[in-house]
């Protein structure tokens, strides 16, 4: 199979289907208080997880909570 400009497309047939289905992520810069971040931050250690985790599962509750 020829993609654009020629080129073979069929070894790059499941990394086209991964990036389509792909999660996508947004990064962001919220200032929060520093005594809250420190207890979030040691909240997700001691469940062996990581803060990023923690701040979507918290956010996702939030949302659901005031819908």
């Amino acid at each position: 199979m020829e993609g654009k400009f020629g080129r073979s497309t069929e070894k790059h047939q499941d990394l086209e289907v991964s990036l389509k289905t792909a999660k996508k992520e947004k990064q962001i810069g919220a200032r929060v208080d520093e005594d809250l971040f420190y207890e979030a931050q040691e909240f997700a250690l001691k469940k062996r997880t990581t803060l990023k985790n923690v701040v979507e599962e918290a956010l996702r509750e939030y949302l659901e909570k005031h819908k």
